[in-house]
């Protein structure tokens, strides 16, 4: 036979008489399903029901005009955190050539000529994401195979 140490007696003290706690007072009826007080004699439940409440936001005109600047800004392509293609890099010359080349071939995204000491370089497009950056490349490679995708600093 084995001996019940004191934990052990505990633990199945503990047990039973919560057991019997629960045994108490619990009908449940098919109409009725609600729990009563009597179920849980050491559980509370407080219900509080939740108040009505408005809120009035006050919004400045200037923010919905700043809004609406941005918006037309990040169409135009007037933040430089976007993905552009080089063709190639070189004098002002050679950069008039090359953008004129491109011009007459590609109409679908906008060329310019930037200048980073010593050299001018020709960026095409404002591309959002690399994935329309990579499929511009595809074609522009056709006519311009040493352009690459760069993703200029944000000063």
């Amino acid at each position: 036979m084995r001996i019940l140490n004191n934990k052990n007696i505990l633990l199945s003290a503990f047990f039973t008489i919560s057991c019997s706690f629960l045994s108490q007072g619990q009908t449940i009826n098919d109409s009725d399903t609600e729990t009563t007080k009597n179920d849980f004699p050491f559980y509370q439940k407080t219900v509080i029901e939740p108040s009505q409440a408005t809120v009035t936001i006050h919004e400045d005109e200037k923010i919905k005009r700043l809004l609406k600047l941005k918006n037309k800004m990040s169409i135009k392509g007037a933040f430089n955190d976007r993905y552009k293609i080089q063709l190639d890099y070189g004098s002002i010359k050679e950069a008039n050539e090359i953008l004129k080349q491109y011009n007459e071939a590609y109409e679908e995204w906008k060329g310019t000529i930037v200048y980073q000491t010593p050299n001018y370089k020709i960026w095409v497009g404002n591309f959002r994401n690399q994935l329309e950056a990579d499929r511009a490349l595809m074609k522009i490679k056709e006519k311009f195979p040493d352009a690459f995708i760069l993703k200029p600093k944000v000063k």
